[in-house]
Formats: structure tokens, C-alpha cells, sequence
């Protein structure tokens, strides 16, 4: 599936990994961080409590990554705009 979509496309394997280093960069640092606030919470938390946190610091996480790589998503962004006006021309 993927070789007939790349074809059809006419996008290389390196160009479609390079698409999606940003996201898992920041997929590899939250997951990181998640792993890190169950290790250190108190184990007298409610799952609550715990399920409240590991959200809250897996999203600023990812969210500060993904802030930090701002260029190749913007770039990203404006790739598939181009690609957008060229479908509907």
C-alpha cells in the first residue's frame, strides 16, 4: 500500500521520514516525560490524581516540543497547502 501511494504521490521514503521526524521527536520526549511523573509520583495519589498529571505533563511536553520545531512544521504546513491548491486546479 504504502509503495503505491508513495508512487502515486511522488514521494521518497527519506522525504516521508523527514515529514514525520517533528512528531516523533515530540512523541519520543512526552512519552519520556510520562514515563518520568509515574516514577516520581507519590503512590498515595488517587488514579485520578495521577491520570490528571500524566495528561497534563504528556501534552505540555509534546506541546513544548512541538513548539521548539516550529520551522519544519510550518514548512510541513505550507508542503501541503501547495499540494492543496495543486488538487483543486
Amino acid at each position: 500500500m504504502w509503495i503505491w501511494v508513495f508512487r502515486r504521490t511522488e514521494i521518497t521514503l527519506p522525504a516521508y521520514l523527514a515529514a514525520l521526524r517533528p512528531a516523533l521527536r515530540a512523541t519520543l520526549l512526552m512519552s519520556l516525560c510520562v514515563v518520568g511523573i509515574r516514577l516520581i509520583s507519590p503512590p498515595e495519589w488517587s488514579a485520578l490524581q495521577h491520570l490528571a498529571i500524566t495528561v497534563a505533563g504528556g501534552a505540555l511536553s509534546y506541546a513544548v516540543a512541538a513548539g521548539l520545531q516550529w520551522r519544519p512544521i510550518l514548512t510541513l504546513y505550507h508542503q501541503f497547502r501547495v499540494l492543496g491548491r495543486a488538487a483543486t486546479a
